[in-house]
């Protein structure tokens, strides 16, 4: 389960301001130069946000919908564009929004934690969905794979194989004279 942190220090406030403008400076840039994209990272993000809506039951629903707010704002920008609008009256009113929320941020600390906890709120889903996904292409695309071949070679690195003639699978080990061996554990 993902964790939001609802109470921010000002240095992370204060942070996020700045990743606030950079976010809208790199929308503006990508409206500029290939609006497409938006609307391709919307399609993409909408449907994490659905999967992560529909598998996790960890965090609140009302909640979750709020990642539909990014894939929205992906759509709308990328929208605009696609409609006819200049992409650069577009990319300067992404821009102009950017750096009024960063200004208002840095400059009223109850705006800034609202805006902190809606954003961290509209990634969640979509940072769930991400992370599970990575985690089944690790675990399917590299480990598996690794398993089979270990196991057609007949390596046994956890040395599993039943021998019914042991009395014991007890190993011996080397006692511990030094006493320092203890903080060093691998």
């Amino acid at each position: 389960m993902i964790e939001i942190n609802l109470n921010p220090s000002d240095r992370d406030l204060r942070t996020f301001g700045w990743l606030l403008l950079a976010f809208a400076g790199l929308v503006g840039v990508i409206a500029l130069w290939k609006a497409a994209a938006l609307l391709g990272a919307a399609t993409v993000l909408t449907v994490a946000v659905l999967v992560g809506v529909a598998l996790n039951s960890g965090s609140p629903r009302g909640r979750q919908m709020l990642g539909f707010l990014l894939p929205g704002l992906f759509g709308c920008v990328g929208g605009a564009v696609a409609a006819g609008a200049p992409a650069l009256v577009v990319a300067g009113v992404v821009w102009a929004l950017g750096v009024a929320a960063s200004v208002q941020v840095w400059s009223s600390p109850g705006f800034a934690k609202t805006v902190y906890i809606g954003w961290m709120s509209a990634a969640e889903p979509i940072g769930w969905t991400i992370s599970c996904l990575i985690m089944a292409m690790v675990f399917y695309l590299v480990l598996t794979p690794m398993g089979v071949v270990m196991r057609k070679f007949g390596y046994d690195p956890m040395q599993r194989k039943l021998d019914p003639e042991a009395a014991s699978y007890w190993e011996p080990r080397k006692p511990v004279t030094d006493i320092k061996r203890y903080f060093r554990q691998f």
